[in-house]
């Protein structure tokens, strides 16, 4: 079973939603911080650009911020730190 990626849900979806397991819950928690942020923010969380510039403010976090980015970000810039 694949997680669903949170963040497409639109606002009201995503609150409605219950994980039904440890992957999903920790997905869903990642996605609910940074929907916080948008929140405090007045952020879209619809917005490509806003999920960008969560990961950067993160990012200058220190190991804060690779643990706070989403999953998927994450992978990716992991694979691309370690690919020869």
């Amino acid at each position: 079973m694949s997680t669903p990626i949170f963040r497409y849900l639109p606002p009201g979806d995503f609150k409605r939603f219950h994980p039904r397991n440890e992957d999903e819950a920790l997905a869903y928690g990642e996605e609910s911080m940074f929907r916080d942020w948008c929140e405090e923010n007045e952020e879209d969380p619809m917005d490509p650009d806003a999920r960008s510039r969560y990961n950067e403010i993160q990012g200058e976090l220190g190991d804060k911020g690779w643990s706070i980015m989403d999953r998927n970000d994450r992978e990716g810039w992991e694979h691309n730190m370690n690919k020869d």
